[in-house]
């Protein structure tokens, strides 16, 4: 005998992701074409949306669900954790004193106290603890999944968001069910900016990356916190891609002094 209470919700629910989907594709085709022209008729290979066994909307690739439980509840909880302690990529100097430099320049002295405060943080001398910033000027988003932790994140103060997904279906995924108009305008103001990047190789999201931190500025990458939303061989590839070609993005840039010379 059919469940005409749950044929109805699923009806609604159908309807809702649509009318998401809709004003998603209105809202790309004004500030990413390009993805507009790439999603408007696009049919997912190996992922989509599916209810679980649990109720819950979810992803499922490749036989399994993406979440483990409420998605909306392990974003949120997830990026709790996140602020609290969110992985940051750490410029550390090695600390020398200034007296037994061969050629004294004003700069050690100014180094010196610099890499001495920076090192009883990087290094978690004990009594310090990390301080939740007021603005983080740069983020960097490995995996957009169902994308609720990219609503929360709208509402923090980063000055500049780069979201890379790796995956075309997932993205597509979330496309029916995160209100992007909204993210988007709040990065779209005065001084923001958001970069989106989809269905790229690891080694091309480096070259991006990269790319941007020029354009805004790369002293940004010297502490930028990076939110790995979860894993896969492309995102853990990505992240390690990153990690491997850090220090490419702020060397070489001299001091005041060496220019005078």
């Amino acid at each position: 005998m059919p469940n005409t209470d749950v044929d109805a919700r699923l009806d609604t629910l159908k309807q809702v992701l649509n009318i998401t989907f809709n004003r998603n594709l209105t809202t790309l085709e004004k500030h990413f074409p390009n993805f507009y022209q790439r999603y408007k008729d696009y049919t997912p290979k190996s992922a989509g949306l599916e209810m679980d066994g649990k109720g819950f909307l979810n992803i499922a690739s490749n036989g399994k669900f993406i979440y483990d439980g409420d998605p909306q509840k392990i974003c949120k909880e997830q990026l709790e954790a996140f602020a609290r302690t969110p992985v940051r990529t750490v410029y550390n100097l090695n600390n020398i004193n200034p007296e037994d430099a061969p050629v004294h320049f004003e700069h050690i002295d100014y180094i010196h106290k610099i890499v001495v405060t920076a090192n009883k943080i990087t290094d978690g001398e004990k009594g310090t603890k990390y301080d939740i910033p007021e603005c983080y000027p740069f983020m960097c988003v490995i995996g957009v999944g169902m994308g609720y932790h990219l609503e929360y994140l709208a509402n923090e103060n980063i000055s500049h968001m780069y979201i890379y997904e790796p995956n075309d279906d997932i993205f597509y995924a979330s496309l029916f069910v995160v209100d992007y108009a909204n993210i988007f305008s709040k990065f779209t103001q005065e001084n923001k900016g958001i970069t989106l990047e989809v269905g790229s190789s690891p080694e091309k999201f480096s070259e991006s990356l990269h790319n941007c931190l020029y354009q805004r500025g790369v002293f940004r990458s010297a502490a930028m916190p990076i939110y790995r939303h979860y894993n896969s061989e492309k995102a853990d590839e990505a992240l390690k891609r990153f990690y491997d070609n850090i220090t490419k993005y702020y060397s070489g840039f001299g001091f005041f002094e060496d220019e005078l010379i």
